[in-house]
């Protein structure tokens, strides 16, 4: 659990937020984390579909990772696009 907590808080630094913003919001993050993420991290559907998806992508070079990247946000930002979609369609993305 407490690496799901350092999770979303690791997230919010590398997105630029700011420790207003995350003072603000550790209390209701770290409900989340309690709460739905560590059962989440429980259940053995998800814990294989991670293990799957890295295995998937485990040779992907830093640049692959950058274009992924860059497309996703891309695509974020026109509201949709086929990585989105993908990703969205998947059964883990559906269960979450």
């Amino acid at each position: 659990m407490k690496k799901a907590v350092a999770f979303v808080f690791s997230t919010m630094i590398a997105f630029g937020a700011s420790d207003a913003f995350a003072d603000s919001h550790k209390a209701p993050l770290t409900d989340l984390a309690k709460t739905k993420i560590s059962a989440w991290l429980k259940n053995p559907a998800v814990v294989s579909a991670v293990k799957a998806q890295n295995a998937k992508n485990a040779s992907r070079s830093q640049d692959q990772v950058i274009k992924l990247d860059k497309q996703w946000r891309a695509e974020t930002k026109a509201g949709s696009g086929p990585l989105i979609d993908s990703v969205l369609a998947n059964p883990l993305s559906k269960y979450l």
